[in-house]
Parts: structure tokens; C-alpha cells; sequence
């Protein structure tokens, strides 16, 4: 037996599936999809999807691609299908036009053999039609007064709430994009002061400035080795970050591979001594320099090395094992520590995942290390593996590529890039800058400052981002905040005549400056100064000694903040005077919602008092034609008054069947009861038509069903039964005169309602006059067709009084057709 043909398979299968590479090149189609999106497949194919539907340029709130596009990429890093809310994504015309379109979409990857994303399945449906049918409902019903405020609210429902799924998602992916940022801000931000520390201190253990203690020399040392541990839970976070926004690549370079194995090894001998653990190394003969990438590299050894020695015992030994070969390179480092459960092993790599309990763990880390040798070492195109032993050690062993280079462009390597070097940074900046090229020249920055080197360096530093003025104390400086209103202080703490925290103070309390943001810089770290600060209201504070980045790269973002409220201003300022138009549009709006409630409580008011009318006329017309009757029978009137005598009884009689029915209907409606019950549709429409069979049988009427989307529905079968027998009654008594009644009875599901279609050839009528009557009491559409015009009456109080509304398409002589939609009907 032949294979199946896969391709023809999926190119015939009935729903609309693309299929995408990873860059989001299209490199299949179905036949469906091609004929739902007007396209060709040898046009399409080998094409970027965004090229081939794009955002309709017409529309300026399309935002289909940008949907898309964020769909497929969660779908890229999660590996796992990603549901779209609902889409308007326009179709593009031949003509250079847009066709209006709405999209219910999933994308689901495909993995391939090396566990890598190969293709990403696009599975589309088209749900224009529904879309519209609910916005044409919304049409319809707006113009009936009854129900507007409950169509308003029901129209369009499923797409508002997709809408708000997809913003909600927006949110949420902005969220997640601004955790990234604030991780890589905020290690950036630390790794400043490390730098400081680990320079002097260096400086300071290597004697360079005279010959140290040894009691100093411990403490330097324990400083050293802990200013190293943050700096590698620093740089792991940013290195995270880096690789997770997809901004990290292999940068290989001519690199002496020993060397810098070597000079790794040495800045862990210390560390390693200190906790008497044997640290051995083979690392070969120096074959010459390899292509690599020697910051990845120096930093999976870095981890790999820090894993062994938390997690060794004392007298404990560490195997560094390095093998160059022509093409690879193969590095293991095996340890005779705690060991690692069989269990553990599979989520070993995973980012933030520590072996021990956090509540319990006796080991410090941020569980990245291992997370990061194995991005790292996919990055050198290679693997990492581990064996393991509980109580017996563990062995890592990374294989990478690593052709051998022609020669070396970097220096010897005597230790680790991992560790800083001293910095200097110059004591000040020019001092005349040009203002047109100051990011924000129209913004004021006050230095309240009393030392004058001090003042004049800040102001060096700040002087090509703003304006800057000077003050020598509080004073002074408050008289600044009035004559030149600034957009920012930065003030001391400690100053004469008044101090920093009561010119904040001052500022903050008066309304009109009190919109100035002001900085506090101190010396003063303790809680109790700050609390201080925080209660006359400083926006920050800056602590003293002022590293020269920290400062511009604070009042930087603090600029950058006012520039943003000052536009934000002016844009609300714009959006008030729109404000002000629509509340005079919304005022419109309430005058007209008034007329209608004060109509529905008419329209409430007239259906009671027809109710009380016809009980209170039904008495004396049954004493009337009672007595009518009893003359008839006693022959009272004959003669040339027998044919008026007729006329007045058949007046009666029809006087007495008005009032019946009046009062039974209005009867009906107020009684109607929300008891639900599951039914099928097949034995209610038998129920029917056993009431009218005396009218079937006379007109010859024919029905046929179609119950199969919907056999059944939650509904009261007293009422659903009512409603068949008035549209069936309807359909019967309007019939045309050249034809036999021909009706047919639909379901289906739409969300939790279910659909009722009752469809016949009859009469039909003049919709576009008589839609605003066709539910009114009384209401006739043939004067010589008998009916009293209250069925469609019932009907309309049913579905109402269970939330659901009514569509009508109806034609002169071409037949009637009602949609009816129950609302939440369907069988859970």
C-alpha cells in the first residue's frame, strides 16, 4: 500500500492552516486558506507573512500585525500554542483596496528532531459573518425604545471582551518587558560602586600605596571575596537579561585557550585554599590560539568552578580537565562533593532552580549559574552534560567548536576579565557648552550647595543636559525657587542659615511650587534622616560620596520625567476641551435616555391599565351578549329588525373575543415563568402542530426541520411551544393564495444562545415601513386575512422576558423568515 500524499492531504484539508519557518516566512498554504484570503499559493509562498497581509493603511487603529507578530513570537520562546482574542485584520484586494475581515487564530510551534521551534502552524477561522450579524442585530434594535439599553449592552459582546483580553495581554507583556529592564538597570547600577571597592581594594592588597597589616590584610580579603560574589550574582543577572532579550552572541576571537584557563584557576586557588580543597588542573600543551568567544567561555568555567567549591566539603578535590582538538574543545570539571538526586537532574539547567528548598537551603545562590553555562555553551554551538553521584561528586563535562585560529590578536591573560580594574574620572567637564545641544535646554536645575568644590563639580557635570543655576544655602536658594522657577532642586542636607530638608519643606507646602521636584543629597544614611526627607516630601535622595555617572544618569531620568509631565500637560489641556465637548454630547445623550425610561414607564403604565380595562369590560360584555343570545333564542326581534338585531349580535360576539384575548394575553405575559427545563426541540414542534392540525389540514402546509447542529435547548416548554404555534399559526394564515404554506424550522448554537430559524413562503411584508410595529399589540400587516395582530406580541414578551432577541427578513410575496435568539438556552 502506497504512503499517503501528506502534502495533498493537508493542501485539501477544510479549515484555513499556513504554515511558517521561524523567521515567519510562509512555506505552505491549504486551498481553504487560499480562498478565504483571496490569494495565490505561488504567490505566497516564500514570502513574509507581514509583507503579504499587512495593516489596512485606511484604518489608523489597525492593529492586526502588530497582534500577530506578538502572537507568533510568545509562541517562538515558549514553545507552546498561543490563542489570538479575536482579530480585524483587512484583507488586501487586487485592486490596491481592503476587504473587512475578523480572525479567530491559534499559532502552535513544531518541534524539530534537535529540539529546536522548525515550523509554527497558523490556524486561522474566518468569523466575519458572526461579527456582523451581531453588529447588524445592533442595528435593528436600536430604534426599539423597550429593549435599547439591553441590545447596547448585549451587541458586540464576544469582540469587546476579545478586545479587552488583547489589551490585557498588552499590559502584561509591557509588564513583563519592563522586569527585564529594571533587572538590567538596577545590576548596571550596582556593578558602579563594586567597581569602586574592588579597585581600591586591590590596590590596597597588592601594597601598591604601602605595605599592609596582617589583620588588614584579612579584612581586605574578606571584603575582596564578597565584592567578587555579588559582582557574579550582578553580572549573572545582567548576562540573564541580555540572553532572554535575545541581545547576546558568540563574538569568537583568536584566544589562548590555556592561558585563559589557567588565569581562571588562579583567582579561585585563594578561595579554595580557604576552604582546604585540592584544586587540580590539566590543561594540556599550548597548541596555539582557538576560535572562541573568550568572554562565554571564561565565565562557564567562572560557574562551573563556583558550583564545585560551594557544594565541596572540606578536604574535598576539584579536577579541572581541558582537551584542545583540532575543531573542538572538551572541558570538565569533576568534584568530590554532595552530589546531585537522579530526580534533580532533568531541571538541573533551568534559570532561578536550586536543588534545596528556599526555605531550607543551607547553600547561598541565585540558581542562574547553570542556567547560564548551558545558554552559554549553546552559544558556542555545544552541550553540556553531568553526571552525578549523591555523596560521591559530580562531573560537568562541556564540549564546544573551537577551530584553531592562524594567530592571537589578544594579550597574555595573567587573570580574569571578570574582576575590575581601577578607574579614574576626570574632576570636571568643560565648562561652556553650547545650550542648543543640551538634551533638555528648557528645563531648570537648581544646585544648592554650600562647599564650593563640591557645588562646581556637580555643576560641571550637569551643565550640558539643562539650564543650571547656583546657590551658597537655603536661602538663597528659596529666593531662586520664586524669581526663577526651576524645574528641579538639588540641595544638600546640611547648609547654612537653612538647612535642605526645611527648603524642601517650604517648597513642597506652597501650591505653587510645589510641582518642583527636589533631590536630596546627604552623607547621612541613618533611617531617622530619612524619614525626615521622606516627610517634608523629597521626591529622592542621593548619598554622598556622589558617584559622577549615578548623579547625570539620575537627574538625567528625573529630566526626562518632567519633559514627559510637561507634554502630558499640554496633551491633557488638549484632551479637556475635547472633554468638554463630549460632556455636552453626553448630556444630549442623558435628556434622550430620560424620554425613554419615562416612555417605558408609559408603555408599562398603558399595558396595565389595558389589563384592568379588559378584566373589568369582560363581566358586562359577557352580560351582553348573554342576553343577546337570550333574545335570539326567544325570538324577540323579527321582522324588518332581525338584520340589525344580527349586525349587534355579531358585534357583541366580536367585542366578547377582543376582550378574551386582550386579557389572556397581557394575562400571559405577566405570568410567564422562568422555570428552564431541557427539551427537544422534535417534541415540542409535535405539541405544536397537534394544535393547529385543523389549520394544517385545511391549507395543506408542509414542514421540514433541521435539528442536528441543536436538538436540544434549556428553555420552558410551555413558552417555546407558544411561541411555535403563533409563527406556525402566522405563517398558515398569511399564506399566499398560488401556493401551499412550505415552513422550515432550524437550530443552532451561537455562544450559550441557541438559534431558532422559522422560515416560510408566504405573503411577507413591507419591513423597511413596519419594522417599528411589527411587535405591537393589535398590530395587522393584511386587513382581509383574519387575526387580531397579537401573536407576534407573545412571542416578542417570551424571548425578551429570557434575555434574547428577535431578527426579521421578510419580503412582499417572498416569504418571511425570524431569527430568534434564546438567550442562554444552551444545553451545558
Amino acid at each position: 500500500m502506497r504512503p499517503p500524499d501528506f502534502q495533498r492531504l493537508f493542501e485539501s484539508a477544510p479549515n484555513l492552516y499556513l504554515v511558517l519557518s521561524p523567521k515567519l516566512d510562509i512555506v505552505a498554504v491549504s486551498n481553504a486558506y487560499l480562498r478565504a484570503t483571496l490569494t495565490e499559493r505561488d504567490k505566497i509562498v516564500g514570502r513574509l507573512i507581514f509583507d503579504v497581509f499587512p495593516d489596512n493603511p485606511n484604518d489608523p487603529t489597525a492593529s492586526g500585525v502588530s497582534n500577530l507578530r506578538d502572537s507568533l513570537n510568545r509562541a517562538l520562546a515558549t514553545r507552546q500554542p498561543d490563542t489570538m482574542a479575536v482579530q480585524k485584520y483587512d484583507i488586501p484586494l487586487q485592486d490596491g483596496s481592503f476587504e473587512v475581515r475578523y480572525w479567530s487564530c491559534v499559532n502552535t510551534p513544531v518541534i524539530g528532531a534537535d529540539g529546536q521551534v522548525a515550523y509554527i502552524t497558523h490556524l486561522a477561522e474566518d468569523v466575519t459573518e458572526f461579527i456582523r450579524l451581531r453588529q447588524q442585530g445592533l442595528e435593528q434594535n436600536k430604534l426599539t425604545q423597550e429593549l435599547r439599553s439591553k441590545s447596547e449592552k448585549m451587541e458586540g459582546e464576544i469582540y469587546l471582551r476579545a478586545q479587552e483580553l488583547q489589551e490585557t495581554n498588552a499590559r502584561l507583556r509591557e509588564a513583563e518587558r519592563l522586569k527585564s529592564e529594571f533587572f538590567a538597570n538596577i545590576s548596571h547600577e550596582l556593578r558602579t560602586p563594586l567597581s569602586l571597592i574592588l579597585g581600591p581594594v586591590q590596590s590596597l592588597l597588592a601594597e601598591k600605596h604601602g605595605p599592609v597589616s596582617d589583620g588588614q590584610s584579612q579584612l581586605l580579603t574578606t571584603i575582596h571575596n564578597n565584592s567578587i560574589r555579588l559582582l557574579q550574582m550582578i553580572n549573572d543577572l545582567l548576562d540573564l537579561s541580555k540572553s532572554e532579550a535575545g541581545k547576546m552572541s558568540a563574538d569568537r576571537q583568536p584566544t589562548n585557550i590555556q592561558r585563559l584557563t589557567l588565569a581562571v584557576l588562579f583567582d579561585f586557588e585563594a578561595l579554595a585554599a580557604q576552604k582546604q580543597i585540592t584544586l587540580q588542573s590539566t590543561v594540556g600543551k599550548d597548541h596555539g590560539p582557538v576560535m572562541i568567544d573568550p568572554y562565554l567561555f571564561e565565565h562557564i568555567l567562572f560557574n562551573l568552578l563556583s558550583n564545585a567549591i560551594k557544594f565541596t566539603p572540606s578536604g574535598g578535590k576539584i579536577t579541572v580537565t581541558l582537551e584542545a582538538g583540532d575543531n573542538d574543545l572538551l572541558l570538565s570539571v569533576e568534584d568530590t562533593g554532595i552530589g546531585i538526586q537522579e530526580k534533580d537532574l532533568s531541571g538541573l539547567f533551568e534559570k532561578f532552580r536550586q536543588v534545596e528548598g528556599s526555605s531550607t537551603r543551607k547553600y547561598e545562590g541565585t540558581g542562574l549559574g547553570l542556567a547560564l553555562v548551558k545558554k552559554f555553551t549553546e552559544l558556542l554551538d555545544g552541550k553540556v552534560d553531568v553526571k552525578s553521584k549523591p555523596g560521591r561528586g559530580s562531573v560537568f563535562t562541556v564540549s564546544c567548536y573551537a577551530p584553531k585560529a592562524e594567530e592571537t590578536t589578544r594579550p597574555d591573560i595573567r587573570r580574569s576579565t571578570l574582576f575590575p580594574i581601577e578607574q579614574k574620572t576626570p574632576d570636571r567637564l568643560p565648562d561652556r557648552i553650547d545650550s542648543t545641544s543640551r538634551p533638555y535646554p528648557s528645563l531648570r536645575v537648581l544646585i544648592c550647595e554650600d562647599n564650593d568644590e563640591l557645588r562646581t563639580y556637580i555643576w560641571s557635570l550637569l551643565q550640558d543636559l539643562c539650564s543650571i543655576r547656583i546657590a551658597r544655602n537655603g536661602v538663597e536658594g528659596l529666593d531662586l525657587v520664586h524669581s526663577w522657577s526651576p524645574d528641579l532642586v538639588l540641595s544638600d542636607v546640611m547648609m547654612p542659615e537653612k538647612d535642605g530638608i526645611t527648603l524642601c519643606s517650604d517648597i513642597k507646602k506652597n501650591p505653587a511650587t510645589a510641582s518642583i521636584v527636589v533631590v536630596l543629597l546627604t552623607a547621612l544614611a541613618q533611617r531617622e534622616h530619612m524619614l525626615r526627607g521622606w516627610e517634608a516630601q523629597a521626591d529622592e535622595y542621593l548619598f554622598k560620596p556622589i558617584h559622577p555617572e549615578e548623579l547625570i544618569t539620575r537627574v538625567r531620568s528625573l529630566l526626562k520625567g518632567i519633559d514627559e509631565r510637561k507634554k502630558h500637560a499640554e496633551w491633557m489641556r488638549q484632551k479637556n476641551q475635547e472633554l468638554a465637548y463630549a460632556h455636552a454630547e453626553l448630556a444630549q445623550k442623558e435628556k434622550l435616555a430620560n424620554y425613554a425610561r419615562a416612555l417605558e414607564r408609559a408603555n408599562r403604565e398603558l399595558e396595565d391599565f389595558a389589563y384592568i380595562s379588559s378584566h373589568d369590560m369582560k363581566s358586562p360584555v359577557s352580560s351582553f351578549n348573554g342576553l343577546l343570545a337570550m333574545m335570539d333564542r326567544k325570538g324577540a326581534v323579527k321582522g324588518e329588525h332581525a338584520q340589525l338585531f344580527e349586525m349587534t349580535r355579531q358585534s357583541a360576539k366580536q367585542l366578547q373575543l377582543t376582550v378574551n384575548m386582550l386579557n389572556n394575553t397581557i394575562a400571559y405575559r405577566k405570568n410567564l415563568t422562568p422555570q428552564r427545563e431541557v427539551l427537544l426541540f422534535d417534541n415540542v414542534l409535535d405539541a405544536a402542530v397537534i394544535g393547529l392540525s385543523e389549520q394544517f389540514l385545511h391549507s395543506g402546509a408542509r414542514i421540514s426541520t433541521d435539528f442536528s447542529r441543536c436538538p436540544s435547548a434549556s428553555f420552558p416548554a410551555i413558552h417555546l411551544q407558544s411561541i411555535l404555534q403563533n409563527l406556525l399559526s402566522n405563517a398558515i394564515k398569511y399564506r399566499r393564495e398560488d401556493f401551499p404554506p412550505e415552513i422550515r424550522i432550524e437550530t443552532d448554537v451561537i455562544g450559550e444562545d441557541v438559534l431558532l430559524v422559522v422560515q416560510d413562503n408566504g405573503m411577507g411584508f413591507d419591513l423597511a415601513n413596519n419594522q417599528d410595529k411589527l411587535f405591537r399589540l393589535f398590530q395587522r400587516f393584511h386587513t382581509h386575512t383574519e387575526g387580531m395582530g397579537v401573536g407576534l406580541y407573545l412571542v416578542r414578551s417570551i424571548v425578551d422576558f429570557f434575555e434574547g432577541r428577535i431578527e426579521v427578513d421578510s419580503e412582499i410575496n417572498n416569504g418571511t423568515t425570524f431569527k430568534i435568539y434564546l438567550g442562554h438556552a444552551k444545553v451545558q
